[in-house]
């Protein structure tokens, strides 16, 4: 009788364990991915935060500077904002740049009651990642002051739409290397990044085309590039050389 009882218990307690070992490994697993969806929420903060603060108090961007050369906080020059505007209507301008995410800001002015009257003015990437490629997003915004004139200053907002995806990976790690390049700090490098559709790179834009999509999403590149470009989803190991001002991609 024992041993048939042993016979039954054995194979029930062997199931048992099994179960319960699924069962740690999904709830660590969950934990997982838990942990990094609000580690990659954090850092999209941070980063948002960033841009927010460096576009308003240093004086290489919109801040403005007195003769003394003191930079008043949160106080912007309308001059900077017509001149950002124009010259980086499609990309980050380099003194708030990011290599790991892309953003567009948004600068008006506004009323008592907190809404925009007058002039808006804009720059950034204009295009970002979207479906599975996209990683994160975050909308944040902060009272500013825009000073037209000595006698003139008008309540504003600062608005950044801070974007993490495959797009803004890949593009970010070229442009990267096309800095240092130009620098002649390094003339060859390379990294790999899983990319959830394809991507290919025409007219100086480095365009990604999420899986199961016909649209195109393009950033500006700051180098040339020779590039075939991915033609299917999946992880890639990129190989970078910086030849006569152009990066070529292998």
């Amino acid at each position: 009788m024992k041993g048939q009882l042993s016979y039954i218990i054995k194979p029930i307690t062997l199931v048992m364990i099994i179960v319960l070992l699924i069962v740690l490994y999904q709830s660590i697993s969950e934990s997982t991915v838990r942990e990094k969806l609000a580690q990659n929420r954090l850092n999209a903060v941070s980063g948002t935060t960033d841009v927010l603060l460096v576009l308003a108090n240093s004086y290489d961007c919109l801040a403005y500077r007195t003769g003394s050369e003191s930079v008043y906080s949160n106080v912007v020059d309308v001059n900077k904002l017509d001149d950002f505007s124009k010259k980086y209507g499609a990309i980050e301008p380099e003194c708030a740049r990011s290599y790991e995410f892309g953003w567009r800001a948004k600068i008006y002015e506004v009323g008592k009651d907190g809404q925009p009257t007058g002039a808006i003015w804009a720059f950034g990437a204009q295009d970002f990642s979207i479906g599975d490629a996209r990683l994160d997003y975050m909308n944040l915004s902060m009272p500013i002051a825009i000073r037209r004139s000595e006698k003139m200053i008008s309540p504003g907002k600062m608005e950044v739409v801070l974007v993490e995806g495959d797009l803004e990976k890949i593009a970010g790690g070229i442009d990267w290397f096309c800095q240092v390049g130009k620098k002649g700090r390094m003339t060859s490098s390379s990294f790999s990044i899983y990319i959830h559709g394809t991507v290919d790179y025409d007219a100086g834009s480095l365009c990604l085309t999420p899986a199961g999509s016909k649209k195109k999403n393009c950033r500006q590149m700051l180098c040339q590039l020779e590039f075939e470009g991915l033609k299917s989803a999946g992880e890639h190991l990129l190989s970078l050389s910086y030849v006569e001002g152009k990066v070529v991609i292998k």
